[in-house]
């Protein structure tokens, strides 16, 4: 890690299984999607995320990031990816999509779809994620579906 990257640790979870740590990533999510980005709490917290894998990213044991992991079907969606504002642009994006890839790798699940703000499509793309679709409009976000082909 870079130093500016040191204190970092990661923990993945579930919902059920961890309350204390799912009151973390709520309170993550409420201030970046739901006060930033206007998103109303019934799209942001809906019924993936009681079986969802929950990754949180700690800084010196302070929560500062979060994502989830999903399954549909066939398919396992990356999603819910948020830094509190405070720690945004030191790549903790990145790192946190890297853990969920690694976490992918060793379960054997082969492709990872997501759907990314247009505006970060690129952050995605520098990590491997292609493009696939139209662009669309949920909750108010500009969003484009992305897959990530694990080999």
């Amino acid at each position: 890690m870079e130093d500016d990257q040191k204190g970092l640790t990661f923990q993945s979870f579930y919902k059920n299984g961890y309350p204390e740590l799912w009151e973390k990533v709520k309170t993550i999510r409420k201030i970046a999607f739901m006060d930033e980005h206007k998103v109303p709490a019934k799209l942001e917290f809906d019924e993936h995320d009681d079986l969802a894998v929950h990754f949180l990213l700690f800084q010196d044991d302070i929560p500062v990031g979060c994502a989830r992991l999903t399954r549909r079907g066939d398919d396992w969606y990356m999603g819910r990816l948020a830094i509190i504002r405070s720690q945004r642009g030191r790549g903790l994006g990145t790192l946190i999509t890297r853990k969920v890839i690694e976490y992918c790798k060793k379960i054997g699940i082969a492709l990872i779809v997501l759907y990314s703000q247009v505006h970060l499509k690129d952050l995605y793309k520098k990590i491997g994620f292609v493009e696939f679709g139209e662009e669309f409009e949920e909750a108010g976000l500009q969003l484009v579906h992305m897959r990530y082909d694990i080999v």
